[in-house]
């Protein structure tokens, strides 16, 4: 999966949850305004018409009243006795199509029965012209305190249903309240672990990839990713892995060749009759020739390559007076190079020639060393490089090389360090290469200065 989808995936997901919590909240209060709204349409408007029956069942009564003990009552006494069955009779009307709770028909039907008795009493004793306080007390009275009550039971179940579906509205609203809470914590945990973790799994990877391209850049070529994934970020890590096997390769090909140069180099100084030594301006040694480590007793040359010069000082006596005067090198940073000075000319002013004299087994050793100091032109900036050390013992000369001998070695050794330069495969050596070619250039007018060839 790529991952552009995983993140639409993702957004998706915060999209469903956010819509689900307003789809479930929004239905909540729905469902408990139908609820309400069921309340207020059917249970109150029932209490409504049982309340006005109440009053028109009380007012009807109380025209009985009056009849019963004035006969010569006013037409306005039957005109408010009409008035009030009729009203009593339409709100009884309305109820019974209003019938909305179990059981609440058979009261309203057995409401009619009862009121049909307790009005047909009255108005039957008052045609026969036989009513009296007696038969009203006995019959009419009881009727009516019937009816009375079976319009309370028609209330009392309305006002129950009402507080019934109260109470169920409230655990309702409490129940949706619990749910829409629990859907609310339940999106924000997974809107926090979305937020938490997505950012990781974008950015864990490209963390390790920048501590990866460090070591690289550190010529650590061993490094590899391990992302097992198909998107981006693995197609990344695969990449990234092929490069640094193919730098791994182009490495050891390049040391390879370098390392061949070297010798070939060697070999050429070897064939010199002075010993050469080569120091970096950390005194580290960047080349020495058989017949030096010969004379100085220190083994092998290619042991001390790299090697500190004082190291080597702690095991030869003619090293200690080498470099003696090499311990604190001079700097000329702050000097700047124009396009058209001459190197060769300031550095000639570093070159001084001196007689050592060592005595060793009971004998007396002469040499003839020849120290010249040489720098680098970086950016404009001449900086200092190192020191190139001749030696030459004059107790038993040895015959001295030939101008062609001399041409061939310094010519063969420029066009190896050109080279070797040129080979930018290994960036670590520029350095040196850089020292090299500069020593080399100097090594090869110290040398014809010294034979009286010019170059």
């Amino acid at each position: 999966m790529r991952l552009r989808t995983k993140l639409f995936a993702g957004l998706m997901v915060l999209f469903v949850v956010i819509s689900l919590l307003a789809i479930v909240g929004g239905y909540a209060v729905y469902k408990l305004d139908k609820n309400s709204e069921g309340i207020l349409v059917d249970n109150f408007i029932s209490i409504g018409y049982t309340v006005e029956m109440l009053n028109s069942l009380d007012e009807t009564r109380q025209a009985q009243q009056i009849m019963l003990h004035n006969s010569d009552y006013s037409s306005q006494i039957a005109a408010n006795y009409k008035k009030a069955k009729a009203n009593f009779e339409d709100n009884f009307e309305l109820q019974a199509a209003n019938t909305t709770e179990q059981d609440e028909a058979k009261l309203v039907a057995k409401l009619y029965e009862e009121y049909k008795e307790y009005i047909s009493a009255f108005e039957t004793s008052q045609d026969k012209n036989n009513l009296s306080i007696n038969l009203y007390n006995k019959k009419i009275e009881p009727a009516y305190q019937t009816t009375k009550n079976q319009i309370l039971g028609i209330y009392t179940l309305n006002k129950n249903a009402v507080l019934a579906r109260s109470l169920y509205s409230k655990e309702l609203a409490n129940n949706n309240s619990l749910f829409i809470i629990t859907l609310g914590l339940l999106s924000v945990g997974l809107t926090f672990g979305f937020i938490l973790y997505f950012p990781i799994y974008i950015t864990r990877p490209l963390v390790r990839l920048e501590e990866k391209l460090q070591a690289v850049s550190n010529y650590d070529y061993s490094q590899q990713l391990q992302i097992k994934s198909t998107d981006e970020l693995g197609l990344l890590a695969s990449t990234f892995n092929i490069m640094v096997n193919r730098l791994k390769e182009y490495e050891v090909s390049s040391v390879a060749k370098l390392m061949y140069r070297n010798k070939h180099t060697q070999a050429v100084m070897n064939q010199l009759q002075e010993g050469v030594l080569v120091l970096d301006e950390n005194l580290k040694v960047v080349a020495i020739n058989d017949l030096l480590a010969h004379l100085m007793q220190v083994g092998k040359p290619k042991n001390w390559m790299g090697k500190y010069a004082p190291d080597m000082a702690l095991k030869s006596n003619l090293m200690r007076k080498l470099i003696a005067p090499t311990l604190k090198p001079r700097s000329i940073d702050n000097h700047t190079l124009q396009p058209s000075e001459n190197l060769i000319s300031e550095q000639n002013k570093e070159e001084y020639t001196r007689t050592l004299r060592i005595e060793a087994h009971g004998e007396e050793y002469v040499y003839q060393v020849t120290q010249q100091t040489f720098y680098t032109d970086t950016k404009g900036n001449k900086q200092f490089a190192g020191y190139i050390i001749t030696v030459k013992e004059v107790k038993n000369k040895q015959p001295q090389i030939s101008h062609m001998q001399t041409n061939s070695f310094l010519n063969q050794l420029e066009y190896n360090l050109v080279e070797w330069k040129n080979n930018e495969e290994n960036e670590k050596s520029l350095q040196r290469i850089n020292q090299l070619i500069n020593t080399t250039q100097k090594f090869n007018r110290t040398l014809n200065g010294r034979l009286n060839i010019t170059h």
